[in-house]
């Protein structure tokens, strides 16, 4: 459904909840490793989203509770690892030159790990369980 869409039958219904779950780029335990090695070594791959990915069991999770979520009101969520693709942090990536890029402007000392950091807290659907690392190096 469209936010304003959402946001628009909330007002008019103040009964109701709508959630809006805007994903992030969806991973799957089967496709971390040849995504990592693509995006480990063409950063420019994925800089698009600013290497923000989301788990599809995290994504699975977030659907579920707010299917249950019932406060009245329209809310939109960023759902995204609270982690990048990347090793580095992202500001030491949007410091470099792009595709047709200079690089991005920094307005902000904050290193920002993920697209989690932009949207409202998600407190009823708690933070991410799944990191790429997890994968990677499996206890």
């Amino acid at each position: 459904m469209l936010e304003e869409l959402g946001q628009g039958f909330a007002r008019r219904d103040p009964s109701i909840s709508i959630t809006g779950l805007r994903l992030s780029f969806i991973q799957t335990h089967d496709t971390y490793i040849s995504e990592l090695r693509a995006t480990w070594s063409d950063p420019a791959l994925n800089s698009f989203t600013l290497w923000a990915y989301v788990d599809a069991r995290d994504v699975a999770s977030v659907c579920r509770l707010a299917l249950e979520h019932t406060t009245p009101r329209f809310e939109a969520l960023n759902i995204a690892a609270a982690d990048t693709l990347m090793r580095e942090l992202t500001l030491t990536w949007c410091t470099l030159p792009t595709r047709g890029s200079g690089g991005w402007p920094m307005t902000s000392r904050d290193p920002c790990p993920s697209l989690t950091a932009a949207g409202p807290p998600r407190s009823w659907a708690g933070p991410p369980q799944y990191s790429w690392e997890q994968v990677l190096t499996p206890k």
